[in-house]
C-alpha cells in the first residue's frame, strides 16, 4: 500500500463493483465541477438523475410503483428543505 490506497491487483472487489465504484467518482468529480453554479435542490436533482435513483427504487420495491413513489417523496422532501434553506 503506497500512499493510502491499494493496488488494485490486492483489491478484493468483484468487476462489476469495481466499475460502480469507478462510475460513483466519475459522477461525483463532474457534479463537483459543476457545484459552484447549483443550488443545494439542482445538486441532489442532478445526482439522483445521474445514479438512475428513481429507477434503482422502483426495481427495490420488486415494480410496485406506489412503495417506490413514497420512497421518492422523501427525495423530494430533501429538495424541498434544500431550497428553502437558500431563503433565509
Amino acid at each position: 500500500m503506497r500512499n493510502g490506497t491499494i493496488p488494485p491487483t490486492e483489491l478484493k472487489i468483484t468487476p462489476q463493483a469495481l466499475n460502480g465504484v469507478k462510475n460513483f467518482i466519475i459522477t461525483m468529480d463532474e457534479l463537483t465541477k459543476e457545484l459552484p453554479t447549483l443550488t443545494p435542490c439542482n445538486f441532489i436533482d442532478k445526482l439522483i438523475k445521474k445514479i438512475h435513483y428513481k429507477e434503482y427504487i422502483l426495481e427495490d420495491e420488486g415494480g410496485v410503483e406506489d412503495k417506490a413513489e413514497e420512497r421518492y417523496q422523501n427525495i423530494s422532501q430533501l429538495m424541498n428543505l434544500a431550497e428553502k434553506t437558500l431563503e433565509k
